[in-house]
């Protein structure tokens, strides 16, 4: 099977930044690992990261599904969202934390440096603590985080923890503001806490009749999404709302500019007639769920035959194991190779979800 040294890859990035060199250039490339055919469960995961990689370079990837959740671009940055975010939520971002959860976060934009900060809640703290305990520990961030916002602050601040001789720490003062970051979670979960159990926001936007968006999932066994893809359903008739008109998108930023949702919009007052609209959604999900299944189709067919041919490899050995003596060290990798096969298995495309996230009507419907 394959072998990972943690210590020897430390030891290797330590030298290469005393030296001056980027530590990028010692780490090694996919297609090096992917040389490594003494490991095909290595090789069957570094192919599937590798044909993401050059979807994403040339972009002929054909259908909608996407594994990639990029950006939306209802928002310029995460710094913006995560504004928009604390605004919705507390009153006055800005003023102190209360002793029973209001108030605000402290919230404090440096303009001009890309440094933002804040003090984080108790639920805010919570999540937080996935973070490396030694980072939670060096730069108390359960008590006052500061975030970098920008790219070059995230690169400065790394840079000069690590020539800073005088520090015990070599983590960073301010965390780099990425789109994984918990604080943009717990945010989002703020910000949506009071939509209700199946319910949709309903907008208006730049669409002829009244059209859903939607997300179709496809998860393996593991109850994790494979692939993902973003579907718009249009119901031109009101009257007729088993007559829908279902597109798929290749991203959210696709569907979202489809129905006009690209930029800052007023908001004229309460959409009318909730009831009518109401019975939309259930036709809107059953076609769209529909598409879905064509759309999946493809995906857990490539899924399917990486794993397949994994599992091929794997026989193959097993073959050639029989006729060698078992040995304790052979014995140990055939263990292992069994429980590499259960995980492979569990990866499988096993179900397929439809989601409704938004109803969008015209504008003239006030």
């Amino acid at each position: 099977m394959g072998k990972y040294d943690v210590a020897a890859e430390e030891d290797a990035i330590a030298k290469a930044l005393a030296s001056g060199v980027d530590a990028e250039e010692i780490l090694p490339t996919l297609a090096s690992l992917t040389a490594d055919v003494d490991d095909p469960w290595l090789a069957l995961l570094l192919a599937s990261a590798e044909k993401r990689e050059t979807v994403s370079r040339d972009g002929s990837g054909e259908g909608a599904v996407s594994d990639s959740n990029g950006s939306s671009g209802l928002y310029p940055s995460h710094q913006a969202y995560l504004v928009a975010a604390l605004d919705e939520v507390f009153v006055t971002p800005g003023a102190a934390a209360g002793a029973t959860g209001g108030g605000g976060v402290d919230w404090r934009e440096h303009k001009g440096h890309g440094l933002v900060e804040m003090t984080p809640p108790r639920d805010l703290a919570q999540r937080l603590a996935v973070l490396p305990q030694s980072y939670l520990r060096d730069q108390r961030v359960s008590e006052h985080l500061k975030l970098a916002v920008t790219e070059a602050l995230g690169r400065s601040e790394l840079q000069r923890a690590i020539d800073d001789s005088s520090s015990k720490s070599l983590w960073p003062e301010a965390h780099f503001l990425g789109p994984l970051h918990p604080v943009l979670d717990w945010a989002s979960d703020r910000a949506l806490a009071k939509l209700g159990r199946n319910e949709v926001f309903v907008v208006r936007g730049d669409v002829p009749h009244p059209t859903v968006l939607l997300i179709g999932t496809l998860t393996n066994n593991r109850g994790q999404v494979v692939a993902s893809s973003f579907l718009t359903a249009g119901i031109p008739d009101a009257g007729n709302p088993e007559f829908v008109l279902v597109e798929p998108h290749p991203s959210a930023r696709s569907a979202l500019s489809e129905l006009g949702l690209t930029e800052h919009r007023a908001n004229p007052g309460a959409v009318a007639g909730l009831e009518g609209l109401q019975a939309l959604i259930p036709s809107a999900v059953r076609h769209a769920g529909a598409l879905l299944v064509q759309l999946a189709a493809a995906s857990a067919a490539s899924i399917e035959a990486s794993i397949d041919a994994w599992s091929l490899r794997v026989r193959q050995w097993e073959h050639e194991a029989d006729a060698l003596m078992q040995r304790g060290d052979l014995k140990q990798r055939r263990v292992t190779v069994e429980e590499e096969r259960i995980i492979a298995e569990s990866m499988k495309p096993n179900q397929r979800l439809v989601r409704p996230l938004l109803l969008v009507v015209p504008q003239e419907e006030v």
